[in-house]
């Protein structure tokens, strides 16, 4: 009984998982080229 209950909690945690990793590699590389964008702006 506990390990259903534990397991229908775990579900959300599950599902914003893989909501996320689409997003992982986008953020990652908006952030370097942010960065690229900062370090061409110093030139």
């Amino acid at each position: 009984m506990a390990k259903r209950v534990l397991g229908f909690i775990g579900l959300p945690k599950f599902r914003w998982d893989v909501i996320w990793l689409p997003f992982g590699p986008l953020g990652a590389s908006a952030i370097c080229l942010y960065v690229d964008h900062l370090s061409h702006q110093k030139r």
